[in-house]
């Protein structure tokens, strides 16, 4: 709770302080900061749940895993980005803050390793673990449908929910939380490059 607390204060109260400095920061800047802002967000709440009750490492999944692994991750996050794009296509993929301003390099770095690593930590690293204590349809459909209610409305909730179940099951079976982080990564480039729009790439 202390998690997804920090994170909805930081990810929905810091953009509207931001607005009003909108043409100070500079349409890239500004379109930057709020790309990052999921992935700090969901940071600061990991950082500020792990202080308050002091675990180790390895009992958020931060653990060793192998190729095979990984191997798997990024096929499973490439299937998951063909269904999310289906989903998208069908709901509509739903307008990107600061889309047409930002470049897509510096944007593909946040959304391929600062929000995959961010929310993995936070929803898979935290979230669940703690609902695989009653059970593994418990652990992945809750924290899927708790990543993807994160989300807000429902084109990107309907894509949330997709690759939270992904990465929630990979965390589940592989007791490491890198798969996960690896098949969110591999989701998040593959959707771009089938909703190239989403980046406002000219």
């Amino acid at each position: 709770m202390v998690a997804l607390v920090i994170m909805g204060v930081v990810a929905f109260r810091v953009p509207p302080l931001l607005a009003p400095h909108e043409l100070a920061l500079g349409p890239v800047l500004y379109g930057l900061m709020l790309i990052a802002l999921p992935g700090v967000a969901a940071i600061a709440g990991f950082t500020a749940a792990a202080r308050v009750r002091v675990r180790p490492w390895a009992a958020f999944g931060l653990v060793r895993t192998t190729r095979w692994w990984i191997a798997v991750a990024a096929a499973a996050g490439l299937l998951g980005s063909l269904v999310s794009g289906a989903v998208s296509a069908v709901l509509g993929a739903g307008p990107v803050a600061g889309a047409g301003a930002v470049p897509v390099p510096a944007a593909l770095l946040l959304l391929v390793v600062v929000l995959p690593l961010g929310q993995e930590l936070l929803f898979r690293g935290i979230v669940t673990t703690v609902l695989l204590r009653y059970g593994a349809t418990v652990g992945v459909l809750g924290s899927a449908l708790v990543f993807a209610a994160a989300h807000g409305p429902v084109p990107a909730a309907g894509t949330a929910l997709i690759l939270g179940l992904v990465t929630a099951e990979l965390r589940r079976r592989s007791g490491s939380l890198w798969p996960a982080v690896s098949a969110h990564a591999v989701h998040n480039l593959a959707l771009t490059a089938l909703l190239p729009a989403s980046l406002g790439a000219a």
